[in-house]
């Protein structure tokens, strides 16, 4: 199975100057291989959460180095939290769908 799995995340960026006006969404979209894994295993299934989480924390920028403080910003958490929450929801369908031999 060679399908690509998309992980999509919104960001919105907040601007402090202009709170009143809402900034445009920006759509960010990492796409997870896992035709190389045996998801009716254990392991391989491990292995897709992992790759999941890791893009999701990739999209969302939460690994990303920056002068100052290493506290998060509570965007950058939530979209963590929406990325992973959708990946894992796809990642059902696709688990599911493999189990059924499609």
């Amino acid at each position: 199975m060679n399908t690509l799995l998309g992980l999509a995340a919104a960001t919105a960026a907040l601007m402090a100057v202009a709170p009143a006006v809402a900034a445009p969404e920006e759509m960010r979209q990492i796409n997870v291989q896992y035709g190389d894994l045996d998801l009716a295993s254990p392991e391989g299934r491990k292995v897709l959460e992992r790759r999941l989480t890791n893009a999701a924390r990739e999209v969302c920028g939460i690994d990303d180095q920056r002068t100052g403080s290493r506290i998060r910003k509570p965007q950058e958490t939530h979209c963590y939290r929406q990325a992973r929450a959708t990946a894992m929801q796809r990642y059902a369908v696709v688990i599911e769908r493999d189990q059924l031999g499609g």
